[in-house]
């Protein structure tokens, strides 16, 4: 008898637990990833749904058109999207609205280079780690010298994971790997936290083939967990 009032209570759960999910409304944000200049799509841009707390719902990465699509169950209406691509500057949209569906396109500025600078080296890390390598660190020891000599310089740093892992995880991952690089340089170069910037990718901008399921070499995931400093004005 209590066996089987047991299974009737688990049955009225999973019936009320279902009911309340499908009752919680859906927020579809579709849109377009563009070059401010000359209105092109941008692939491989990515677009981050963010609640109000700071945490990164989903992310979305923009096809060879720069269109994106975005759905998500949530009660909420109050979110920031955030769309970025490498090599251009990154911009943000604030959402308040009790509509669930939404249509934001973003017009990216490209970012502008500094005539006749110089080239850094790739940063790479170890799998799923942000610790900065030995090696990493003597790489930086000649940006922190660059920026010495050329105050007026600034940077961008693009921070990027391999494909192992969730998107989730690999988002997080990244960003990590982008703070601790430019902590380093503000900590052990003295550098101004204004003149550097940190963008990171997950595994959204993968610079080989080796993306889920493709069978790959340690050396080929390696090309992947990097960090790419830019000079930028």
């Amino acid at each position: 008898m209590m066996k089987e009032i047991q299974q009737i209570i688990i049955a009225i759960l999973i019936l009320f637990t279902t009911m309340v999910s499908a009752q919680e409304p859906s927020l579809t944000l579709k849109g377009k990833v563009y070059d401010k200049e000359n209105k092109m799509g941008i692939g491989k841009a990515s677009v981050h749904l963010i609640d109000f707390k700071g945490i990164v719902l989903k992310t979305a990465t923009t096809d060879s058109q720069g269109a994106y699509d975005i759905q998500i169950k949530t009660s909420s209406d109050k979110f920031k999207v955030e769309a970025e691509a490498e090599n251009f500057n990154q911009a943000e949209v604030l959402i308040d609205s009790s509509k669930k569906n939404v249509e934001i396109n973003f017009g990216l500025n490209r970012e502008k280079s500094v005539v006749g600078a110089m080239s850094f080296p790739m940063i790479y890390f170890d799998f799923d780690s942000s610790y900065l390598t030995t090696h990493a660190k003597k790489e930086l020891k000649g940006v922190i010298e660059y920026m010495n000599h050329n105050p007026n310089v600034r940077l961008r740093l693009n921070a990027h994971t391999d494909s192992r892992g969730t998107s989730k995880y690999n988002n997080w991952l990244s960003g990590r790997r982008a703070d601790r690089v430019r902590s380093w340089l503000i900590e052990e170069g003295k550098i101004d936290a204004n003149r550097i910037e940190e963008h990171h990718f997950g595994k959204t901008q993968l610079s080989n083939h080796c993306s889920d399921g493709v069978k790959c070499s340690a050396d080929q995931h390696r090309e992947n967990r990097r960090c790419s400093i830019e000079i930028i004005n």
